[in-house]
């Protein structure tokens, strides 16, 4: 009789739990539908309130002033969409990987290139271009956006010093890893920075799915993925793949 009581009183509190995570997990993504709503409106009354404007300026340098801001909020709004689509495709399960053989030297090159004019005035992006190659089987479109997350994150939080992709031979494993000189994570926040919708500075603009995309996508393709912080004195966001 005792025992039977246990249990019913054990299937109670695993429905209460349940029932506690579903409504926590209801009042994220509505937290998250409200967020997205501002964070999306945002780029797109920039585009268009700067197309306006250009069209009427009759003065070069202000044009093209007007046309950067327009070319970074278009980079903004298709990054938004394209995290928004990848979440929505983990949530459904059709998060499609294409394996081929691939030169992870390549990818951070890649990478390094297409953000080299991104950077901030008092900040270097840094890649040792001589570095042997590495190759290995894996998705590389899909290496290449948690790659370009890492130094999408790194940029928006370091304000001087510098952001190096690197890369090494650990064992069997491949570690990639994008170090900066930034503002740090705390410990708690280090905690749960890959969880869903979670967004260390609200300030900054983001959907805050950009390292719960990336660590599906390692975890995914058989790695392991983190961070290294101290508060203050930088971030070293890494992942790694077998060989």
């Amino acid at each position: 009789y005792d025992t039977e009581n246990y249990h019913k009183a054990e299937e109670r509190r695993e429905r209460e739990n349940e029932l506690i995570r579903i409504k926590e997990a209801d009042k994220l993504k509505s937290a998250f539908l409200a967020n997205m709503s501002h964070e999306i409106r945002t780029p797109l009354n920039a585009i268009v309130g700067f197309s306006d404007i250009v069209a009427e300026t009759p003065d070069e340098n202000e044009r093209k002033e007007y046309l950067e801001i327009i070319h970074k909020n278009n980079d903004l709004l298709l990054h938004l969409i394209d995290d928004i689509l990848d979440f929505s495709k983990i949530e459904s399960g059709t998060l499609n990987y294409h394996i081929t053989e691939t030169d992870i030297k390549e990818i951070c090159g890649e990478v390094y290139l297409a953000n080299l004019l991104k950077m901030k005035p008092d900040v270097k992006l840094i890649f040792d271009k001589e570095q042997p190659s590495i190759r290995l089987k894996t998705d590389p479109q899909r290496i290449m956006q948690v790659v370009s997350n890492f130094v999408n994150n790194a940029i928006k939080f370091t304000e001087k010093g510098s952001i190096t992709i690197s890369y090494k031979q650990e064992g069997k494993n491949l570690r990639v890893s994008v170090q900066d000189t930034g503002i740090g994570i705390s410990e708690k926040d280090r905690m749960r920075i890959f969880e869903r919708f979670i967004k260390i500075n609200e300030f900054k603009q983001g959907t805050g799915l950009g390292l719960t995309i990336s660590k599906t996508i390692i975890e995914s393709l058989n790695g392991t993925i983190g961070v290294d912080s101290v508060k203050g004195s930088g971030s070293t966001f890494w992942f790694t793949l077998p060989l």
